[in-house]
C-alpha cells in the first residue's frame, strides 16, 4: 500500500531511515524488490515508473527487468544451469553443462560472449539458440543475470 510523505515521516521518526529522503528510500525498495525476483512485486514496481524522480524510475525499470529475467531463467535456463547458475553434477558431467559460477567461466565471461551464447546457442549444439524464442529484453535480462552470478564458494 502506498503511503504519503507525512505517514513516511511518522513511520521512520525514531529510526535510521529518517536520514534518507523519499527518492533514495524508494530506490532501495526497488532494488530489494528486483533482487527478490518475486513476481508479486511487478505492480508496485510498475507504479514506481511514474515517480517524478529519475533515480526511482531507473531503478524500477531495472527491477522489472530482473523480474522478467526470473521468468525466463526459471522456464529455460534453470533446467540445465540450475536456479543459481550452478548445474546439477549429473548434467555437468554427462552433457558438459557449464557452471556459470565456476572461476574458469567467471574469469573469461564478457557481455559479448554471454549474449552470443544466448542468441546462437553453443557450438556443440547442446545449448539451444534463444533468438526468436525470447524477446530482446529477455535476452538482455538473461545476460545481466549471468554476469551478476557470484563465484562459487
Amino acid at each position: 500500500a502506498a503511503i504519503g510523505a507525512n505517514q513516511l515521516r511518522q513511520f521512520v521518526k525514531r529510526t535510521a531511515l529518517r536520514r534518507i529522503d523519499r527518492p533514495r528510500l524508494l530506490r532501495n525498495v526497488a532494488v530489494a524488490l528486483g533482487n527478490s525476483r518475486d513476481p508479486r512485486a511487478a505492480a508496485a514496481l510498475t507504479a514506481l515508473l511514474a515517480n517524478p524522480a529519475p533515480l526511482v524510475r531507473g531503478h524500477a525499470a531495472w527491477a522489472l527487468a530482473e523480474l522478467a529475467a526470473a521468468d525466463v531463467i526459471a522456464a529455460a535456463c534453470a533446467q540445465c544451469h540450475g536456479a543459481t547458475g550452478k548445474p546439477p553434477a549429473q548434467l555437468a558431467a554427462q552433457l558438459g553443462v557449464r557452471d556459470l559460477t565456476a572461476a574458469e567461466f567467471q574469469d573469461r565471461r564478457t557481455r559479448e560472449l554471454v549474449d552470443h551464447q544466448v542468441r546462437r546457442g553453443s557450438t556443440n549444439g547442446r545449448m539451444p539458440a534463444f533468438t526468436g524464442a525470447i524477446t530482446e529484453a529477455q535476452i538482455a535480462a538473461v545476460v545481466d543475470f549471468v554476469l551478476a552470478r557470484p563465484p562459487a564458494p
